[in-house]
């Protein structure tokens, strides 16, 4: 990561410093532009390396590696699969709430537990790239994000409530057969979820569990058998249900 801080320049030189800037070869580059004084910071993100371990804080226990923090200022965060060679293995509870500096972070195959309220209020965090082996993901961890899109993987089993509480940005998901349930109010507030794919597996939607959507189109997989009173409460825009 390399940081061009602070450079102060007259607005007739500003175009041609954004010209320059533009021209780096590092993969990610952001850019922030104070109006007020003329001031620009740039911020060069190595997207392809991991964050080094030392700007995260963490515990050590039974040979897993849990985040419990985060100490940097980047915007773009991989999340290294070890720590100490221990492979990195759970995203702590609060681990990165309320870090309205991130935008994107990359989880690796060896996260398999997300827990309470890890993203919570990161209202930047546009995009969670989750590894493959992610088995829980616990009550408000992406809540009050931005994420416009995530892809679950087939290993996730538990999605808990209030998982995707008030996410402004969701437009749709595709829940996997491998989560049984969806829990009370796990995307109560989604208000751009629009599309929702349960696949065959999904057995029941608990109350308000699709609640205070904008859900206009519906798949339901022949394995659904339970919908509770009030689970797609507060959504009036289906144009479209499918019963497989």
């Amino acid at each position: 990561c390399r940081r061009i801080s602070r450079m102060r320049e007259s607005p007739s030189s500003f175009g041609s410093m954004m010209s320059t800037t533009a021209t780096s070869k590092s993969p990610t580059l952001t850019v922030r532009i104070s109006e007020s004084d003329m001031t620009l910071t740039a911020i060069y993100e190595d997207s392809d390396e991991p964050t080094p371990e030392s700007e995260f804080t963490y515990t050590i226990a039974d040979s897993k590696v849990t985040i419990t923090g985060y100490t940097g200022s980047r915007t773009v965060i991989r999340i290294p699969p070890t720590i100490e060679g221990v492979p990195v293995t759970v995203i702590g509870s609060s681990a990165f709430s309320s870090n309205t500096t991130l935008l994107r972070i990359y989880l690796p195959d060896s996260v398999t537990h997300i827990m309470d309220s890890a993203f919570k209020n990161c209202s930047n965090l546009t995009a969670c790239h989750l590894g493959g082996n992610i088995v829980s993901i616990s009550s408000y961890a992406f809540a009050y994000t931005a994420v416009n899109n995530i892809s679950l993987p087939e290993t996730l089993t538990n999605l808990s409530s209030y998982a995707f509480y008030y996410d402004s940005k969701l437009e749709s998901v595709v829940i996997p057969g491998s989560v049984k349930r969806i829990q009370y109010a796990t995307f109560w507030g989604c208000s751009r979820l629009t599309s929702i794919i349960l696949s065959e597996g999904v057995e029941a939607i608990d109350s308000a569990g699709l609640a205070a959507c904008k859900i206009s189109s519906l798949h339901i997989p022949v394995s659904l058998t339970t919908i509770a009173e009030g689970a797609l409460q507060r959504n009036s825009s289906y144009s479209e249900v499918t019963v497989a």
